[in-house]
């Protein structure tokens, strides 16, 4: 296999691999720390990839580095390759049952020990800004932009209620302006949500030094190249 071949061979693997793990070129980019040109010029095979950076390709693909160079008889996406979507999807939901198991093992103990004292329903409701946590944390992750917003949403409004339910049995008044705070909390999230998927997916002017030394290598290689040629035709 000449260069060419590897370049399109590598090319091609990504474009498969990152489709079937449902990546936009960006999200891939931001994942490498590394901009979306990059990835685009990758996947043009225009450049190669180092083998850093392939071997956290392969760590995000769920597969191999030799998958990711290797000349495959079905494109990746026709093979049955476990995917990590579908781990991070089982290992997020997992979490978050586990949350509600605990919130069902509290209610039963509770009400079993000292049923007189009651509202020991409060745990479901406990639960809800836990799993929103647990959410926040794999969403930011592991998911794309939505979910990060959703699970902070659900963050803010879950924590809102608990405090609301919890502060009313001292009956404090005016408690119910908690949500006026949190309605100005989540206008914040709305905003800053909004402006990382701009960020995002708006143009990168800025170039990194990764970027730098790989323009260099290849200038360099082409140059080594075109001096090769050239003695050979001499």
């Amino acid at each position: 296999m000449n260069e060419t071949e590897l370049r399109q061979n590598i090319s091609q693997n990504i474009v498969a691999f990152r489709k079937k793990c449902d990546m936009t070129q960006a999200d891939l980019a931001e994942k490498l720390s590394y901009s979306d040109k990059s990835v685009s010029k990758w996947e043009r095979g225009d450049g190669i990839p180092d083998i850093y950076v392939l071997t956290r390709m392969a760590e995000l693909f769920g597969v191999t580095v030799n998958d990711i160079i290797g000349m495959h008889s079905e494109r990746p996406e026709e093979e049955a390759i476990p995917t990590k979507p579908s781990r991070h999807l089982f290992v997020s939901a997992l979490s978050i049952g586990l949350v509600w198991f605990i919130a069902v093992v509290a209610f039963f103990i509770g009400r079993v020990a000292t049923p007189e004292v009651g509202r020991f329903w409060l745990a479901f409701v406990y639960a809800v800004p836990v799993s929103a946590i647990v959410m926040t944390v794999f969403s930011h992750l592991w998911w794309p932009i939505f979910w990060r917003a959703f699970s902070v949403s659900l963050l803010v409004w879950g924590s809102a209620i608990c405090f609301h339910l919890t502060a009313s049995i001292p009956n404090l008044s005016n408690i119910g302006l908690i949500y006026t705070v949190a309605a100005a909390f989540e206008v914040l999230v709305i905003i800053w949500y909004v402006y990382s998927w701009t960020k995002k997916r708006g143009p990168k002017v800025n170039v990194t030094p990764n970027e730098v030394a790989e323009e260099a290598a290849e200038r360099a290689e082409a140059e080594e190249n075109a001096e090769n040629n050239e003695n050979v035709g001499v």
